[in-house]
């Protein structure tokens, strides 16, 4: 081109191709391009685009770029503002740059990188502002980052489930290019990007619509690029991560659908979970082997269920402090290391019914006493636990406030389904076992029965409770304290066998009885009349509905000592239980 020095009213001399050059970039390009969808699968092609579809800066439907070919750069296409439908750039397996997009300032439909085994970034690609559907790559083996794509601010309209999807980049280290995005209509799934280790591209997101899938990414030691997301419309899973440390979703308010984290290797604590409050469906923790610590605690209400399930260093339920209903059931089993759900104290309702299996290190039940309902019990297995007493509100005869589930004339009227208890350690194996276990806080009627000393067969106790009149009377089938000599014997029975009888009043837990010995009367007769002689006292005492200690003094041989009692059988359990005086929980009900 041949050229003069610039000076005032002087121009360049222009050659012909290039004054056409110079209008075809400002009038021309404002055209749509001549065909509705375009697909390109070589380098030549490529190259013709302009000359093949154009002049244009316009496509009014989608553009396919690939098709293992030779397709090197994509320069011919800079001039391209405009995609209405879908971008797909798949298996160019020799493609380098994406520079050639440079001009592309919005894609109507999806934009998809898929397959690009070279492509190391897309840098160049810094106009693009708007996706109208997905923005997906997947499949590229040297993709390192998109963060070319930092003024993005918009993936997904009203009409479209707007999607990131992120799947399979080997190289991937960050998501950086999503930095400019306030929301996500429909879904982020970021599965199987063996290098990404962070997700901070995300700090700026508040709403995702749709589904958080994050899965399968080797190398991401944490979720802090999430710490803005209130709410999620879909389910929010996380699992298989083998480096993910910490799981924290702060300002996490609402999940519409349910909560997985499970099989990730190296998960020690899901913290930072305080304001989540709703999850339309369930929420599944499991197989998480170094998980130590678990925070829900914002979690009022769950209208599905609940799973823990084989997190073998899982201590304790302290996270889950602040639920009060479970809509669906509620699963705790296989977590060797839970020692107690002391964390469900509030809890009040598990309509489906619970299970609490296999949890080998669980001593106690503590923390369930104020559970009212429940739709099925099932408690097995846990080797070590001996304290159930914290079930006996659900598992005796009363029908607690509010209306219980079970039906009308059912012996368990707070409990709607089967209840199995077995294979626990002692005094937790069966429902009786469990109700038996209730401590005592006051003597009622239903100590009524006979009761004995195991280690002294033989030999037993009938108690029977007046509580009209509260009083206790205790009769006591025993032996002399020495064996008769051999000549001596007895028309009726054996010369040895002693009856002492007791009675007296009670305050709570406790008898304060007077012994009486009877002497001098005839089997069947009224005659002689029999002398009753007071020798002593008694003190009973009892600790559960089946179990107790006998402390006597007699003076007139010289006797004191104290004998621990059980029923001979637990049948009156249930009633003991029923009968017990407990704390009123209903008060503190919302």
């Amino acid at each position: 081109m041949a050229t003069r020095p610039f000076s005032k009213g002087v121009i360049p001399l222009v050659s012909g191709w290039t004054l056409a050059a110079v209008l075809f970039s400002t009038a021309s390009l404002a055209q749509d391009c001549s065909q509705e969808n375009i697909k390109l699968t070589n380098q030549s092609e490529v190259d013709a685009f302009q000359s093949t579809y154009g002049p244009c800066s316009r496509i009014l439907g989608e553009l396919s770029i690939g098709d293992y070919g030779d397709i090197v750069n994509l320069d011919a296409l800079a001039s391209l503002a405009t995609i209405e439908g879908d971008l797909h750039i798949s298996n160019n397996t020799e493609l380098l740059s994406v520079s050639g997009f440079a001009s592309l300032t919005r894609v109507g439909g999806r934009l998809e990188f898929r397959g690009n085994e070279k492509l190391v970034n897309i840098d160049g690609m810094t106009s693009l502002a708007e996706v109208g559907n997905e923005l997906m790559f997947v499949w590229n083996d040297s993709l390192v980052d998109f963060s070319a794509l930092h003024g993005l601010h918009q993936v997904g309209q009203s009409q479209y489930g707007g999607s990131v999807i992120l799947n399979n980049n080997a190289m991937l280290t960050n998501v950086d290019g999503l930095i400019g995005l306030n929301s996500i209509s429909g879904t982020i799934d970021i599965t199987g990007n063996d290098a990404l280790r962070h997700l901070d591209g995300l700090a700026n997101v508040t709403e995702i619509g749709g589904t958080l899938h994050i899965n399968s990414n080797r190398s991401l030691e944490n979720t802090f690029g999430l710490a803005r997301v209130s709410r999620i419309g879909g389910n929010l899973r996380v699992d298989v991560n083998g480096s993910l440390v910490e799981l924290a979703l702060p300002n996490l308010v609402s999940v519409e659908d349910y909560i997985e984290i499970v099989f990730n290797e190296s998960l020690i604590t899901i913290s930072g979970f305080s304001q989540l409050e709703e999850v339309g469906k369930w929420v599944y923790i499991n197989h998480n082997p170094v998980l130590k610590s678990l925070s829900l605690s914002g979690l009022y209400y769950l209208s599905s269920s609940l799973e823990i399930r084989d997190n073998p260093l899982l201590a304790d339920l302290d996270g889950l402090a602040n639920l009060h209903d479970v809509g669906g059931y509620l699963w705790i089993n296989g977590n060797r290391s839970l020692s107690n759900v002391n964390g469900l104290s509030n809890l009040r309702s598990v309509r489906g019914g619970f299970e609490f299996n296999g949890n080998q290190s669980m001593v106690s039940l503590g923390g369930l006493e104020n559970l009212l309902s429940a739709g099925g019990i099932e408690v097995r297995a846990n080797s070590q636990l001996s304290d159930c007493s914290a079930l006996s509100r659900l598992l005796d005869p009363v029908d607690d406030p509010p209306h219980g589930p079970g039906e009308a004339l059912s012996p368990i009227p707070d409990v709607a389904g089967p209840v199995t208890i077995d294979n626990n350690h002692s005094a937790c194996n069966s429902r009786l076992e469990v109700l038996a276990s209730t401590p005592v806080f006051e003597i009622n009627s239903g100590m009524n029965d006979a009761w004995l000393n195991w280690d002294t067969d033989g030999q037993g106790f009938f108690i029977i409770v007046y509580p009209e009149v509260r009083t206790l009377f205790l009769s006591w089938f025993t032996f002399d304290t020495e064996r008769p000599p051999a000549d001596v014997t007895a028309f009726l029975g054996e010369p040895g066998h002693r009856w002492l009888t007791a009675q007296g009043e009670y305050v709570g837990n406790e008898a304060l009885l007077t012994v009486w010995v009877s002497k001098g009367g005839i089997f069947d007769s009224p005659y002689p009349e029999p002398v009753l002689d007071e020798d002593g006292e008694i003190i009973v005492e009892f600790d559960t509905c089946n179990s107790g200690t006998v402390s006597y003094l007699i003076p007139s041989v010289s006797l004191q000592g104290s004998v621990p009692i059980e029923r001979i059988a637990l049948d009156n359990a249930a009633y003991c239980a029923a009968l017990n005086p407990r704390q009123d929980v209903m008060t503190n009900l919302d």
